[in-house]
């Protein structure tokens, strides 16, 4: 798939706040009973989504910048392969407002994050920058003509 061509000026930042403002979107409307309820042995509580949600990209976050997870405490909860959709709705999972907060925190925190990282990606091409221009001797030929050299000038070089 080329994703240049079907990436939105602002890149993946564009993305995720697409996904994330069409899910809020999706789910504003839904009463507070019907998110926190199990509607299927098979389904998570809508809100517990949420909350998976935000733990997976802060653990995504968290593998790429080498930080801690800002809820430690949340990990267990939302750890899809530790926890059976029908005991999701048994768990301390976050309600609605909680889950939509800590769903902003994690953003906020990946977007510092990520422009951090393009800071430092800026320094480093900066950097690999200056030392190649220090690295490189002025061009000459044979008899020191250089490039900015006129022809005029090295036909009155020569004997």
């Amino acid at each position: 798939m080329d994703t240049a061509s079907s990436t939105p000026r602002g890149g993946v930042e564009s993305l995720l706040d697409e996904a994330r403002a069409r899910t809020l979107a999706l789910v504003e409307p839904v009463s507070e009973a019907d998110l926190n309820r199990q509607h299927h042995p098979l389904m998570s509580p809508l809100v517990w989504d949420l909350g998976h949600i935000a733990a997976f990209e802060d653990l995504w976050v968290c593998r790429e910048a080498g930080l801690d997870l800002l809820r430690p405490d949340l990990a267990e909860v939302y750890d899809a392969t530790e926890t059976p959709r029908p005991k999701r709705a048994d768990l301390p999972y976050l309600r609605r407002d909680e889950a939509v907060a800590y769903m902003g925190a994690v953003r906020e925190r990946m977007l510092e994050t990520r422009a951090v990282a393009a800071g430092q990606r800026q320094d480093r091409d900066d950097d690999v920058g200056d030392l190649v221009d220090a690295q490189q001797p002025t061009r000459q030929g044979a008899r020191g003509r250089r490039d900015d050299d006129s022809e005029d000038d090295l036909q009155r070089d020569l004997p």
